[in-house]
Order: C-alpha cells, then structure tokens, then sequence
C-alpha cells in the first residue's frame, strides 16, 4: 500500500522537519534571506543607537501588498500545473498496469493454443516492461539495473533488450513478434480476431511509453521558471525592509518561515511533483501498482 498520512501524524511531521528534503534543497535562499535580514536588522538597531534614526522603520508595505496578490496566483498556477503533470503520469502508468493485467488474462485463456513456452516468454516480457520503462524515463541504467533486467527476461530476449538504446519499445515489438509469428492460425480457437485483440493490448502498451516520454521531456517553460525565480528572488530579498521596521530582531525568524514557505511550495514541491517519473520514491513509487 502507498503511505498516507492521517491528521493525527502532525506531530510527528513536525519533529521530521530537520530533515525535510524540501527544506534540504531550498536551504540556500534560506540561509542567504535569513543572514541578510540579520544585517539588515543590525543596521536598524546601530543606525537607532547612534543617530537616534531607525532607517526602516517607515518603510512603506504597499509594494509589498500589491505584489502579495500576484505571487498567490503564481503559487496556485505552479502547483497546478505540476499536480496535473503528476496526475497525469500516474493516470499513465494505471493503464499501463491495466493493460499488462488484460494481456495477461487474455494469454491464460489462450494458453493451450499460444503453447507455454511461449506463454512463458510473453509473461517474461510483460514483467520486464513496467522495469524497463521505469529505468529508461529515470535516464539512469547502471549494474544493478542491467541486472534487474536480465534476471527477469527470458534468454531468447535477453540479448536484444540489454542491447537496445529504447528497451520499452524493444520489449513492445518483442511481445508483438512473438504474437505474430510464434502463434499459429488455428480456424476454431486463434483466429485473426483473437490475435488482433491482442496485438491491440500490446499498442497500448506503447502508447504509454511515448505519454511518458512527452511528460519527462517536457518541462515547466524555461522562461516562466526563471520569471518566476527571479521575482520571487527580489520579493523575499526586500521582504525584511518590511518586516524589521514593526519586529526589530524578530524578523529573521519571521523572513526565514516565509521564504521557507514561498521557495518550498513555488520552487521545490513544483519541481519535484512535475515529474512523476523521478528516482525520488517520494514523488511516486512506480512498481508498486505494476508489482501485482
């Protein structure tokens, strides 16, 4: 079962906060707004001691509230945006577990005319598959995958998918050779009808290779993610003129839970729900449907 959290975990998600991956990568905007604010801070207080002038205490707040409203909306549209991205990666991969299920049925039923030897390398290379594209929307084949692979597939394909550059589709047009050139045309039971059916299962199944390939190559637009990047830059960097004019030293926190909030859910939870296809078993363990 994929882990969820209940209401009663609020605890426990608190006292995990240290290591909060998302706290991890946007750790450096963090430190750097947190530090500028303390200097920032230490000017107000040396400017009050000596000139007896707190610099930022009028600092207006208006350009502040103005932009507030379209930083919410620029909030909402990014993680839209990436939540459909993911939904509509696990929406994909659900196919493609339904599909391989119907493929397999429908090779169990037929198993005394298909022959199980050839029952058992098509289930092979139905098995094979989901690893497959796992490893290739990842980018990354190293030993332990190579070996993950070759354990699952049978000998007579094992040298031909270790060898292709794009293994789901070698496996999809493995599966469909095998259909139609290992089965023979019986009048009674296998018929162009049933091996039709079959080869359509299989179409599927490449057609979720190339829905997954579209999703991974193609990211949020470069010039919307540094827009976005760069206004919420100068926003948080101008934030404590603001901020230390009311709260003094009690700023920094306050900036620092700010930017923690604005950069976690603008920056990093975007970017890793945008694609669904990571390593990170974070985002979406992708054979944990596929594994039954």
């Amino acid at each position: 079962q994929a882990k969820r959290y209940s209401s009663g975990d609020w605890i426990h998600i608190l006292f995990t906060w240290p290591r909060s991956t998302v706290l991890h990568r946007i750790r450096s905007p963090v430190l750097v707004t947190t530090c500028w604010t303390f200097l920032l801070a230490l000017l107000d207080l040396w400017s009050d001691k000596v000139a007896k002038v707190r610099i930022l205490k009028n600092f207006s707040k208006s350009p502040h509230s103005i932009v507030g409203s379209a930083m919410s909306l620029l909030l909402v549209f990014r993680t839209n945006a990436a939540y459909t991205r993911f939904w509509e990666g696990r929406c994909l991969w659900e196919t493609l577990t339904n599909k391989a299920r119907d493929l397999t049925r429908m090779l169990v039923a037929y198993r005394p005319v298909i022959g199980e030897k050839t029952c058992e390398r098509m289930a092979d290379l139905i098995c094979t598959f989901p690893v497959a594209l796992k490893h290739h929307l990842e980018g990354f084949m190293g030993p332990d995958q190579e070996e993950e692979l070759a354990r699952l597939l049978n000998p007579l394909d094992r040298p031909g998918v270790l060898q292709a550059v794009n293994r789901p589709l070698y496996i999809v047009q493995a599966m469909s050779s095998v259909i139609t050139n290992d089965v023979p045309y019986q009048s009674d039971r296998w018929t162009s009808r049933e091996r039709l059916a079959v080869l359509g299962m299989i179409n599927e199944l490449g057609k979720c290779v190339g829905g997954c390939e579209r999703i991974v190559q193609t990211p949020i637009p470069l010039h919307y993610a540094r827009h976005t990047g760069r206004f919420m830059g100068l926003f948080c960097l101008t934030l404590p003129l603001v901020f230390i004019g009311e709260m003094g030293l009690l700023a920094v926190p306050a900036v620092a839970c700010v930017v923690w909030c604005l950069y976690g859910v603008q920056q990093e939870i975007g970017l890793l729900i945008e694609n669904p296809f990571s390593r990170s078993t974070e985002v979406m363990p992708l054979l944990l449907p596929s594994s039954s």
